[in-house]
């Protein structure tokens, strides 16, 4: 990593859109050019000393499913981006999911290098690890020596705990016996019956730590980061386990390298398109609750990739990278915050909003590099601009900041929709409703609609086929808008995968692709979106619990091509059903039956429905 510039904010920009545009790790939409940067100064910095730092080789050990292993692009990496990073190193290896059923018992794990690009599940992908590389080697700089800090990474894609990583507590319970499928059974050194997936991964951080040694370094492991979840959530047998299993994995884990107390940071699951997502996601919670040592990193403002909904895109890829590693560094960091400059977030005046958990921060050794901060308190719910306190806290000490808060009437586009309270809204054809915002100034649309539909089909396995995986197989919403007539609309699709498409003008359904998408091809940049589920999805007849949905989204008209003064919309909910062994999809319009959307009649004034 090069000093005194950094490839962070590259990442953070992302957060907040699928392609590119605005700031990091934020709620906020369109800071004006009238917000200045805050930046303040370390407090009581004379009474600081300096911390000891240790001679030890640092260890953050990756491991999980696909969304661990990498299945973002190395061409949506900037220029920047697309280098090695020379001041950590890796050892890392995995499996493919066409190979999970022949799984070696001792592999021929690859050699130690500089992290970089291509570590993925192929050589043209890649994961969360250049992004934790790039927050530690703010904290471990090798000043000469052959190795400071080092990625220890095993995943594989399509790997569940009931076929590949049980491990010993596991096998020893009575209540796991009918859900485990230990095909591929190992026994590990001490003896322990384990996983196969489970057994590699522990002689992947025995090579590691053997080599470190050899070399004439001390090991330590800072940490376990777990990315893993989605493959499961396609079964009840393994949802029904997951918590036990999740808890002792972490135990187990724990045990083998010796150190009851060892850190471990939980993911959150990000895609919607499982079954069972948002149990998950509650039971990841929930297992990092209950225990002191482990800390749960959330994702929900986080993206796919643009052209499938289950793993990480290029950018938000760097950022769970540097949230991740932040969570381990914060508990022993020696970093001296000599800086925090906050950009301004924009928050809605209609609901308090969360605020960023992480800032970027400048280093005494000239670095630059995420920070976990907390807040004083939160924001008044009062148009204007504000501040909020922050602090930021190293072995240094703790470094107290303003953030920046710009509180407007527009929305944040988070999929909570608590913030559209009051706004009109209009009828689906008895499928749910939809809103409307327009920001004038900024030439900004946003929508918001609130599905009742209680059948959510979200099951985007399909990637490359047709629209973007979507087509016939998870419901949409659509929104064709124009400024003339039904030849000229642009349609704007956001599917129950949370993958937004925005189209040419006039474009007929039987053209959408995955080339044809404007934000797939970096042509639409200035958008966002957010979907949230509730209960199951994709089960036939639609599931007990199953309450709907909620689809928000923002799109630049001015990018569009398209005048605020004169918008007109035709509204459509593509609502999918099945019987178990094919899909139908009926369309259900704002305005009923009669509506179509190559008819000018049908396109109704965006004025009137706000």
């Amino acid at each position: 990593m090069k000093k005194s510039v950094t490839l962070l904010t590259v990442g953070l920009m992302m957060m907040g859109l699928v392609s590119c545009g605005k700031e990091a790790d934020k709620t906020s939409e369109h800071p004006t050019s009238e917000q200045e940067s805050v930046e303040s100064q370390t407090s009581s910095e004379s009474s600081f000393v300096a911390p000891v730092e240790d001679d030890k080789v640092h260890i953050v050990v990756l491991s999980g499913q696909s969304g661990g292993r990498g299945k973002a692009l190395v061409s949506d990496l900037t220029e920047a981006q697309n280098v090695a990073n020379e001041e950590v190193d890796i050892l890392e290896d995995g499996m493919r999911m066409e190979n999970l059923g022949n799984i070696p018992e001792h592999p021929t794990f690859k050699s130690i290098s500089p992290v970089k690009p291509g570590l993925g599940d192929s050589a043209s992908e890649f994961g969360p690890e250049l992004g934790i590389a790039e927050t530690m080697a703010t904290r471990y700089q090798k000043n000469g020596k052959s190795r400071k800090s080092m990625i220890v990474k095993y995943t594989a894609c399509g790997s569940t705990f009931t076929d590949h990583w049980f491990s010993k507590s596991m096998m020893d319970d009575p209540d796991m016996e009918d859900a485990l499928n230990p095909v591929q059974i190992r026994e590990d050194k001490n003896g322990d019956y384990t996983g196969p997936l489970t057994n590699n991964l522990y002689q992947l951080v025995d090579k590691a730590i053997a080599q470190v040694k050899e070399e004439g370094f001390e090991a330590v492991i800072d940490g376990l980061i777990w990315v893993h979840g989605e493959q499961d959530t396609k079964y009840e047998k393994n949802m029904e386990i997951y918590e036990k299993a999740l808890g002792d994995f972490i135990h187990d884990f724990r045990e083998y390298v010796g150190d009851a107390d060892l850190p471990v940071v939980v993911t959150e699951a990000v895609t919607n398109s499982g079954r069972y997502c948002n149990k998950l996601r509650k039971i990841q919670k929930k297992v990092a609750s209950e225990d002191a040592n482990t800390h749960f990193v959330h994702t929900e403002d986080l993206y796919t990739n643009t052209f499938e909904p289950w793993h990480f895109g290029a950018q938000d890829n760097f950022v769970l990278g540097h949230r991740a590693a932040a969570e381990l560094i914060a508990l022993n960091d020696n970093r001296k915050i000599t800086k925090i400059e906050a950009d301004p977030v924009n928050v809605s005046v209609k609901a308090h909003s969360k605020l960023p958990e992480y800032l970027e921060a400048e280093f005494e050794n000239g670095t630059t590099g995420t920070v976990k901060v907390s807040y004083d308190g939160g924001y008044q719910l009062t148009e204007g601009d504000q501040e909020v306190s922050f602090k930021a806290t190293t072995n240094w000490g703790v470094y107290d900041g303003k953030l920046p808060v710009h509180v407007s009437e527009f929305p944040m586009v988070d999929g909570k929709i608590d913030d559209w309270a009051d706004a009109k809204t209009n009828d689906i054809d008895g499928k749910g409703t939809i809103s409307f915002k327009v920001d004038e100034a900024n030439g900004d649309l946003y929508f918001a609609a609130n599905i009742t539909d209680g059948d959510i089909w979200t099951d985007a396995e399909a990637w490359h086929a047709g629209d973007m995986g979507q087509k016939g197989g998870n419901d949409d919403l659509r929104l064709y808008l124009t400024n003339g007539g039904s030849k000229e609309a642009i349609p704007v699709l956001l599917s129950s995968a949370n993958l937004m498409r925005i189209y040419a003008a006039g474009s007929p359904e039987s053209s959408y692709s995955p080339k044809g998408n404007m934000i797939y091809a970096k042509a639409i940049t200035d958008v966002s979106h957010h979907v949230r589920t509730t209960g199951e999805v994709n089960v036939v007849g639609g599931a007990e619990d199953d309450r709907g949905m909620v689809m928000e989204g923002r799109v630049n008209l001015d990018e569009l091509g398209l005048d605020v003064s004169d918008l007109k919309v035709v509204v459509a909910y593509n609502d999918v059903t099945s019987d178990g062994s094919k899909k139908t999809n009926a369309n259900y319009y704002l305005g009923g039956s009669s509506i179509a959307i190559d008819k000018d009649a049908s396109y109704v004034s965006v004025a009137d429905l706000i």
